[in-house]
Order: C-alpha cells, then structure tokens, then sequence
C-alpha cells in the first residue's frame, strides 16, 4: 500500500515538472503595445509653402528629449516633406518650430538670425520663412505631421519693356529706398501668432538698397516682358530703380509710394526710355531713363 501510494506520488510530481516546462504564450511580450520599446522612432513632415531650395532648422521642444536648430533637407520627390529620427517617443504638448533658410547660428528659437539680402539673383530662393508654431496632439510614429511656413517678406514682380526692339539683355534692376528694405534682423519664432499681425512685424534691418541680377531681354512691350521677382521688406517705399543692360543703364523715379504688405506679390512694370540730350543749367548731358507703367 505505500509503495502504490509513493508511486502516484512520484507520478504526480513528474506530470506537474512537465507543465511547468512548457512555454506560455505571452498576452503583450516585452510589455510596450505588443512590441519591444523602439530603439529609433522615425516621425514624417509634410511642409506647406515650402521651397525645396531652402533647408529648414527645426526646434523640437518635448517633454523627454529636444532638437535644437537641426537641419533638415526637404525630400527632393516631394518638394515638401522631411522626416526626424529621434530615440525618444514625441508626446502631446510638445512644441515644433521652424524657420528657413537654415543658418548655423541660430541657437535661440526667440532670436532666429535672418536677413533679406541686398544682393539677389533672380529664381534664387531668398524669402524668409517661419512656421506657425505647432503643438502636437497624440502624435503617432509613422503617421504625417503637418508644418505651415509662413512669408516674412514680400515680393516686387518688376516687368522691363521698351517700345524699342534694342534686343538688350538686362544685367541688373536695383531698387534704391529713401528708406531700409532690406538686411540682416533677428526673429523671435517662438512668438508667432498667425492671428497677430505684430509677431510677424520684422525690424532691425537697415540695407537701402536691394538689387537683383538676371538675364533676360528687355520686352518689346508689358506683355512679353518676364517678370524679374524682388524680395523685400513689407513696407511703403518710394525712390529710384535702375535697370542696368549690356548696352545702357537706366533710372526711373518711384515718386508715389510703393505699398507692400507681408507675403504679397507687387507688381510693378517699368518701360525704359532711350538715351536722349537734354539742357540743364546751360549744360547738355545725355539721360536715360523711362517710367513706371500703371494699371
């Protein structure tokens, strides 16, 4: 009778070692949405108003990690997308900022260093941007963040004609201000309010004078001529524009005042006048100017 009764024993004891060698399956393996905690996270932009000439540098503000004044290239399929990799998961409330074009030594998103250059070329990326400052909501790896980029400046569209078919090639147009339009400045980001106009004043710069070179033929009327874009500063402008050509060099006062407000397309269209003689104070010298043309 115990030796049956140690036999069972036994019996059950090997039934009991065998079931605990079996593997269960797991309901969430490694505890993290069925899935081991990533070692990367990779998070898709999409850009609006963007210029793929230009790089972005973006400020990421979370709560477990941060980007400072990274750089970053939109896609060159899209014209309008980029993609962060960060070791950290991005959570709601975190803040995404960003400005274009890049510049190395921007280290402050409340003092971004910008500047409308004094010296553009034509079909040149040159209009400062910054973004609409993004606060995320449940963001998702994987998933499209979307960034508005909004103009800081605004753009001249001078057209060049001449009732004569001369076939000159303009080199340059300038336009000189009786008041600055154009420089270096700081910006402050952090700070921006689409609905409020004032974060999106700029100030600082101090250039009087914004040229831009080019290429192309002088138009035998308004309609031919192509439109030669300047960026400058929202503001209200009057003074003088030459338009430099291999053959000649013109100036064309602006008298009535040139309103530009930010992020608008100004058109101006200028016709261009041959060198003639004319008496001033007993003297004769030659000009060459023209005339704005308005609609």
């Amino acid at each position: 009778m115990k030796k049956t009764f140690l036999h069972i024993f036994w019996a059950l004891a090997l039934v009991a070692m065998a079931c605990g060698c079996e593997e269960t399956p797991a309901d969430n393996p490694g505890g993290h949405d069925g899935g081991e905690t990533p070692s990367e996270y990779r998070w898709h932009f999409s850009v609006k108003n963007a210029d793929a000439a230009q790089a972005l540098g973006v400020f990421v503000r979370d709560f477990d990690g941060g980007i400072t004044n990274g750089e970053f290239h939109l896609d060159a399929a899209t014209g309008a997308s980029f993609e962060i990799k960060t070791d950290y998961p991005l959570t709601t409330g975190g803040k995404i900022y960003a400005y274009a074009p890049y510049n190395a030594d921007s280290k402050d998103h409340k003092a971004i260093k910008m500047s409308i250059p004094e010296e553009q070329t034509a079909g040149e990326a040159v209009m400062p941007r910054a973004s609409v400052p993004l606060v995320l909501a449940d963001p998702k790896p994987d998933s499209t963040i979307t960034i508005q980029m909004l103009d800081l400046a605004s753009t001249l569209s001078l057209k060049v004609y001449s009732t004569k078919d001369t076939g000159e090639k303009i080199n340059s147009v300038s336009f000189t201000s009786e008041t600055p339009l154009a420089g270096a400045f700081s910006f402050n980001i952090k700070g921006i309010d689409a609905n409020q106009p004032a974060t999106l004043a700029l100030g600082g710069y101090d250039a009087k004078c914004v040229t831009v070179s080019t290429g192309i033929t002088v138009g035998t009327d308004a309609d031919a001529a192509v439109a030669i874009p300047m960026v400058v500063a929202p503001g209200s402008y009057t003074g003088i524009i030459t338009v430099v050509t291999d053959k000649d060099q013109y100036g064309i006062v602006v008298e009535d005042p040139v309103v530009l407000a930010r992020a608008a397309v100004v058109p101006l269209t200028v016709r261009i006048a041959p060198r003639v003689s004319q008496e001033e104070g007993g003297s004769t010298e030659d000009f060459a100017g023209g005339e704005l043309i308005t609609e």
